[in-house]
């Protein structure tokens, strides 16, 4: 998972100063004081912060447990759920559970997959099959996930574009390759942004 800077800033905005409920933190790169780990990032601008993740993860701040069934006393006044609906088995539950742990006018911020990208698009073109994550049990577009959202009572949905960022934590080949798909990618994604490879949403209960 890598953001672009913009988006991380905007992100840092958005829960600075305030309670926050970060699902999928272990996925995240679970490796204390990684530079680029993105609960480790929040967790210096947050008032309070509190993970969960399905997986087992060194900190203390992280709790081991399902967006679907977690339960915890307080509420929040954001939850953040980066590249990980996608691998949620009943969204739908997730996200009436997560309405329960919001204050009001609480806010969600998600990121996931936009199915609808620059990636996909030529994997039919090439005639390879979109290659998606084996571990994704749904894929959506902008469209899609607004209505999900809608569907679950949550309002002032706002969906957004999120570029390819020039080479996110990657290093050595994998840097090199990424700064050239960014380069390749640019263009097409400028002119059209529905072509760009993640969605970022946000919405209030």
């Amino acid at each position: 998972m890598n953001f672009t800077r913009k988006t991380l800033r905007y992100v840092i905005s958005q829960i600075k100063g305030k309670s926050v409920l970060d699902i999928g933190s272990a996925g995240q790169g679970n490796v204390r004081g990684r530079e680029g780990w993105i609960f480790g990032i929040l967790r210096k601008h947050a008032k309070s912060i509190k993970g969960l993740d399905i997986c087992e993860c060194n900190d203390k701040d992280i709790t081991l447990g399902s967006a679907e069934t977690f339960s915890f006393k307080e509420k929040f006044d954001v939850i953040t759920v980066f590249d990980v609906i996608e691998h949620f088995d009943n969204v739908g539950v997730a996200l009436e559970n997560m309405k329960k742990h919001l204050n009001v006018g609480g806010k969600v911020i998600m990121t996931t997959p936009n199915m609808t990208s620059i990636g996909p698009v030529l994997d039919v073109i090439l005639f390879r099959g979109i290659r998606s994550n084996k571990t994704h049990t749904l894929g959506y577009n902008a469209r899609m996930l607004h209505y999900m959202l809608y569907k679950h009572g949550f309002k002032d949905i706002k969906v957004k574009f999120d570029a390819y960022p020039l080479a996110g934590n990657h290093t050595g080949l994998k840097r090199i390759l990424s700064l050239a798909r960014c380069l390749v990618t640019f263009p097409i994604t400028f002119m059209w942004k529905e072509f760009s490879p993640t969605l970022y949403v946000s919405a209030r209960v």
